[in-house]
């Protein structure tokens, strides 16, 4: 968004970081983890830093870096998951991001009847996703001072470009941005629609509801999901 003013970058480094965090959750030591972030950051010397891998990082940016920022843009718990299911089937990811997506949803794909929509897909159980997505949100509200964190909502990307820019100190934060929705995926392929609807509302506030209340006050996973549905 905001690549034009400041030293912003996408995914910088992403085959590394995830190697490394990757080694962390396998060790338990954070040494060489923290040593690369630390050599990355003199080399990189990166304003605005986007990346999923961030999530894993959160603990260690935050004693590295006491004064950082953090933004997490949220989805409502089944938009995100309707839309990365989009993302899994409609692109292929390299071999890193694959065994990523094994350490973040599981390394045992669905096999439970009820969500035979997503065996037959080889895709994770919806406890995968979904407590992923609980992990994600919980470790910025948990970890990251109020003072220092903003949550934006995806959806609002746009409307929220001048809140973002003044949060992270851009020039000119009132300049609309050439790009917002960079990485948009366009195809939709409705495995929500093939789940019956008890189930995924009661697996979705199981894992997700109290959570999903802190960040959406109003959240109702029946009301979400036929939204969702209704998309698609």
């Amino acid at each position: 968004m905001f690549a034009d003013r400041t030293r912003a970058a996408h995914e910088a480094d992403a085959a590394q970081l995830i190697e490394m965090v990757l080694q962390r959750a396998r060790t338990g030591d954070d040494g060489p983890l923290k040593a690369l972030l630390v050599v990355r950051d003199h080399r990189r010397r990166l304003d605005i830093d986007v990346s999923h891998v961030n999530v894993y990082l959160v603990d260690l940016i935050e004693t590295l870096f006491p004064d950082s920022r953090h933004i997490a843009t949220v989805r409502q718990p089944m938009a995100w998951l309707d839309s990365f299911l989009n993302e899994s089937l409609g692109r292929r990811a390299p071999t890193i991001w694959s065994r990523f997506r094994d350490f973040r949803f599981g390394s045992t794909l669905a096999t439970a009847p009820a969500e035979a929509a997503l065996a037959e897909r080889r895709l994770y159980p919806l406890a995968g996703y979904l407590g992923y997505w609980r992990v994600a949100v919980e470790t910025v509200l948990t970890r990251v001072p109020p003072e220092r964190r903003l949550l934006v909502e995806t959806a609002s990307l746009t409307t929220d470009a001048g809140r973002i820019a003044r949060f992270c100190d851009v020039p000119d934060p009132d300049r609309v941005p050439a790009i917002v929705h960079a990485y948009a995926n366009r195809t939709r392929f409705a495995v929500l629609s093939r789940i019956a609807v008890p189930y995924l509302v009661d697996t979705a506030e199981r894992l997700c509801g109290e959570t999903a209340r802190q960040v959406f006050p109003d959240w109702s996973a029946e009301r979400e999901l036929e939204q969702v549905l209704a998309r698609n």
